[in-house]
């Protein structure tokens, strides 16, 4: 099955403030997205319905399942990612 994939504002925002290696690594894996799960490390959040991360490193890409449509919501280091700032 193949997703659309849609990254919210707040998404890019956060991925233009990434550093450049770190930027090329989240959009590369972005990019593969469509294929989910893919190679990729992505596992399902916890008493979140339809929440993934995706782990790149220390950070995190947190995305949201919603029929064929993954949402790409926020990118975050992993010591924010999971405290409830999303």
């Amino acid at each position: 099955m193949v997703f659309e994939v849609e990254i919210t504002r707040k998404a890019d925002k956060s991925i233009s403030g990434l550093p450049g290696d770190i930027r090329r690594r989240v959009l590369n894996a972005i990019s593969k997205l469509p294929n989910f799960p893919d190679d990729l490390d992505i596992k399902k959040l916890h008493g979140l319905r339809g929440m993934y991360r995706v782990r790149i490193g220390d950070y995190r890409i947190l995305i949201s399942v919603e029929r064929k449509k993954l949402v790409v919501i926020n990118v975050l280091h992993r010591s924010k990612a999971y405290k409830g700032k999303r």
